[in-house]
Order: structure tokens, then sequence, then C-alpha cells
């Protein structure tokens, strides 16, 4: 069984001027080195005048055979083009066998840093020059393939159509293994084998991987080096994932009546305000910015913050219409990241945002920096969003506990904002809405000097003009060494 877990090679170096190999069983090489052969000749002859380019500059390719396509054994490794000495093409293949009751479809998921390994130390033997240390070379491969320990099912998981199945495990570590373990056991039932390869790609050949039954005869494999699946006669599919759709209940036939006022303070130290917020009840949006970058440029972030979503269309679901507040707010953070690497007279500015957006299936929240959204739903005041700062950081670590985060002395420090780094990170929360409901939207210039119990306090009573100044004279109470911001909105009823 020892013989079956070496690592091997074999083909051509540029060091050398015939084929090497080493450590590579014949049962297998019998049949890989024909199939190379003929993959060689057919892949010219699709190829034509675009061949030698197309094989020079073609990826390399990770494979895993299952058993019986070449011979009784898996087998894993890599192929890569490679020439000899002389100016002759051919690849070359480092392949280990796998022992009986390997699971080739393992390996994508577990043996990735392996492969790493293996990839980068062929690369370097093809920089090789005529002193290349070929015996180096082949110690190196030997020690790697050492550390190859491939996990083994003693028998075929399989879960029967129509019947209901249970597999039993060690630990919830091992739940992605065992699903493996049953897809691997259906394409087993296929027929006589099949070869699985992946690739990190190439100028022509994007990052991918291929199922086929045996090894990709003729033509097949001239996709593999120039990208062009189906072309070549692949079935050709796009994995490509999306953000999904939230689960939300069915939405009332009528939207709900929201009423709101908001209220903005310079506080007792600054002379500029760089807080704006806006108030756009015909688009269900209600919006907090605090600028950051002092004085006016801090001021106009935040306006063009607030501005960017006065114009929005209002129709559409609510998903719809929260990816339209992004979008809008991603251009404002181009804008302002043009603003600060232009070469003459760059101005460095940025600013946060709190979005509160209402729609007939409820509400949604668009946020970066440390501008809160709160809400009071029968008698409980809790936030709904959570701040991108510097002391929330340390609090999610456990390093720093959340009623010393209010005074600590980088509280300020925010991770997050509009304009603040080339791609803007928005987050984004979902919500029902029940009337009786009561928002706040505030900047860090109210709940930075104010705890949430006296916020949910003078929240608890008053209309939405009488909770907002509350707030506002609330923190005016203090010393208010920053602006501050509040904006109430309650949720009336349905129309």
């Amino acid at each position: 069984m020892a013989a079956v877990t070496q690592l091997g090679f074999y083909g051509k170096l540029p060091s050398r001027g015939d084929f090497i190999r080493r450590r590579v069983p014949a049962a297998f090489l019998d049949i890989w080195d024909g199939w190379l052969q003929r993959m060689v000749t057919a892949t010219r002859h699709a190829l034509g005048d675009r061949w030698l380019d197309t094989y020079l500059t073609s990826p390399v390719w990770r494979f895993a055979l299952s058993p019986g396509v070449c011979g009784r054994y898996a087998y894993t490794g890599i192929l890569m083009p490679s020439v000899d000495a002389v100016g002759r093409y051919y690849p070359l293949t480092l392949v280990a066998a796998l022992p009986e009751g390997a699971v080739p479809l393992l390996h994508l998921v577990e043996q990735a840093q392996w492969y790493d390994r293996l990839e980068q130390l062929a690369v370097d033997a093809l920089e090789g020059d005529e002193a290349f240390d070929l015996d180096g070379f082949d110690a190196q491969v030997e020690s790697l393939g050492g550390e190859l320990r491939p996990r083994v099912l003693p028998a075929t998981l399989d879960a029967p159509a129509g019947r209901p199945v249970c597999f039993e495990l060690e630990g919830l570590n091992q739940v992605t293994l065992s699903m493996l373990g049953v897809l691997a056991g259906e394409l087993d039932r296929r027929g006589d084998g099949y070869s699985l390869w992946w690739s990190e790609g190439s100028e022509r050949v994007h990052p991918c991987w291929s199922l086929c039954p045996g090894l990709p005869q003729g033509e097949l494999f001239a996709a593999a080096m120039d990208g062009d699946w189906k072309g070549h006669g692949w079935e050709h599919r796009v994995a490509a994932w999306q953000e999904g759709e939230p689960a939300v209940p069915p939405p009332p036939t009528v939207p709900p009546r929201l009423s709101s006022s908001g209220i903005s303070h310079p506080g007792h130290v600054r002379e500029v305000n760089e807080d704006a917020f806006g108030e756009f009840p015909d688009l269900g949006i209600w919006v907090v910015a605090d600028g950051v970058g002092g004085q006016e440029s801090g001021a106009t972030a935040s306006r063009m913050v607030v501005e960017a979503l006065r114009g929005l269309d209002p129709g559409g679901d609510l998903q719809s219409r929260l990816n339209r507040v992004r979008h809008s707010l991603n251009r404002v953070n181009d804008h302002l990241q043009h603003l600060a690497n232009r070469p003459v007279d760059p101005v460095n500015s940025a600013s946060t945002v709190a979005v509160l957006l209402a729609g007939e299936a409820g509400c949604g929240y668009v946020w970066a920096g440390d501008s809160r959204i709160y809400r009071l739903r029968s008698g409980r005041f809790l936030p709904v969003t959570r701040d991108h700062s510097l002391v929330q950081g340390l609090v999610d670590a456990g390093s720093l506990a959340r009623e010393d985060a209010q005074v600590h002395p980088q509280a300020n420090i925010i991770t997050r904002a509009v304009g603040g780094a080339s791609d803007l990170e928005l987050e984004v929360g979902y919500g029902d809405l029940e009337p009786g409901d009561r928002f706040l939207l505030c900047s860090d210039g109210v709940h930075g000097v104010v705890t949430d119990d006296e916020l949910a306090a003078v929240l608890g009573q008053g209309d939405c003009a009488d909770a907002a100044r509350r707030v506002i004279d609330l923190v005016l109470s203090r010393v208010a060494r920053d602006n501050a911001t509040a904006v109430v909105v309650d949720v009336m009823d349905w129309q």
C-alpha cells in the first residue's frame, strides 16, 4: 500500500533533453502518456497557428481521477505546459496515487494549500537552467508527497432515492465532507469513472472547475488552454453567486402612514455643523449624515450624501429601492475619492450615513460609520444598526466592556464612511413595521453623550417634534462638544 501514496513526476523539464520519470506507476503511465500524446496532437490540429502561444500561456491544471480512469487507483496531481532543453513541447505531470476508499472530490476542499505548494514547486522547476538540481527537486517532490493525508471512506455513502437517510458523524466539521462523499458516490455510479479539473486560470481561461467522464478526449482539452469551452464541445455554465432577496412576509396592500421631525445643532464647541439630515416622506426615506474632514469639507460631504437620496425613484419593491440607495451612495463615494486624489487642491472629506427606508413590506436600513438607527417598540428601545468603529471592534473582540465604549479615548474613530476608501462598504439590514413603532436616527453627537436608557426615556412620550426636541435638549444639557442631530420617525397606522 505504501507505493500508492507516493508523489512522482513525468514529462519534460527545460533543464533536460529527454523525458524524466520518478515514482510514477507503470499502470498509470500506460494510459496517461498515451492520452497526453493524443491530446497534444488533437489540440495542435484544433488551434492551428495559435497552438504554441496558447500552449505556453495555458494555466496549471489540478486534477483528480476516480478509480478506473487510469487503472485501479484514484490519482491526483497537477498538469502544466513544459518544454525540454532542445525545444520539444510536452507537459509536466506531478501525480500521486490515492489509497483505496479515497474520495477525489474531497481534495478540492481539503488539500488547497498542498496543491498551492505543489504548483509552486513545479513552476520553480520550469524556471531552472542547465544547472538545475534534479535530485534536489526530486527530494522536494517526494517530501511533499509524504505530507498528503487523504481521507478514506470505508464504505461508499449513498442517498437512496425517495428514502429518508441519516449520516452519523464524529462532529459537525464533517458535514461538508460527508456531502461530498455522497456526491462522489453518485458520480461513481454514472459509469467507468470521471476526471475533475480545476485551475486559477490564465489570461485566456477564467478560474473554473470541470467534470468529464473519463479523460477529455479529442480537442476537448483545447478549451483548457484557450478558455473556449463551448467552441470545443463542452457544456458551459457560469456559477455566479448573487445576493439573495430577503425572505419577507406578503406585503400589506397599502403603505404605512409615517410622520417625522428632525433637528440638528452644532453643539457648544464647534462653529460649523458638519451634520446633515433629510426627511423625504414621499420617498419613504430618512437619513442622517455626519461629515468627517473638518469644517466645510465635512459639511459638504454630509450634504452630498443627503442630496444624493433626494431625487431617487420611489417605485419598485423594497429591495429595488435599497439597491438604488446603495448605488447613489457609491456614486457619492466615487466623487469624494476623486476630490481626495486629484493632483491640484485635493480635498479629504467623508461622511457617515444612516438611512431608514420604509415600504409596504417592512423597512430597510443602510449605514456606514457610527451614525445610528434605534427602534422603540412596546417599551423596548434597541439599536437596529451596529457601529463601524474602532471601539465596536474592541467590544466584539471581548477586549472592551460595552459600558466603557462611550468614554473610550478613541470612541470617535470610525472604520467605514462614504468617501473614506475607494470601495465603500455599506451594511444593510431589514425589519418589519408595526403601528406605534418609533425610530430614532442620530449622529454620534447624540449617542456619544447620552445613554440608551436616557434616550428611551425622552422618546417614550409626545409626538415626533416633541421627541426630537427633547433629545437635542438632553444633549445640550451636557458638554456637547460635537454636532448633534436627531430625526424621529413614527409609524402611525396603515393607510
